[in-house]
């Protein structure tokens, strides 16, 4: 099998960092420190590809894109996360509000 590169996100929470890879399904890790995580999600990388072939199932090509889009703090500001399914938005004035790694589709 080629190399191939997936994407992975990490995530900030209070007690350390996640991480997960969404073109990898229930591939996840954790960790008190990022670099601990970046460690750990490389491992259950190769555990969960490893697994789905001795398992006979076909292991999905990269297809997933990050990319940090910085946004203006202006009246007009909006906080923007997108994924594959639809998109999340958050008029600028109306709080700190987390948005999802996965957001729903909300209507404007």
């Amino acid at each position: 099998m080629t190399d191939m590169g997936y994407t992975v996100i990490y995530e900030k929470s209070r007690t350390g960092w996640g991480a997960y890879l969404p073109d990898l399904p229930g591939c996840v890790a954790t960790g008190r420190t990022l670099p601990l995580t970046k460690r750990r999600i490389r491992e259950a990388m190769a555990l969960h590809i490893q697994g789905m072939q001795e398992d006979g199932q076909r292991v999905p090509r990269p297809r997933a894109l990050a990319d940090v889009v910085e946004i203006g703090t202006g009246h007009d500001s909006h906080f923007v996360a997108t994924n594959r399914s639809g998109f999340a938005r958050t008029p600028a004035g109306s709080g700190d509000r987390r948005i999802s790694a996965r957001p729903e589709r909300v209507r404007s």
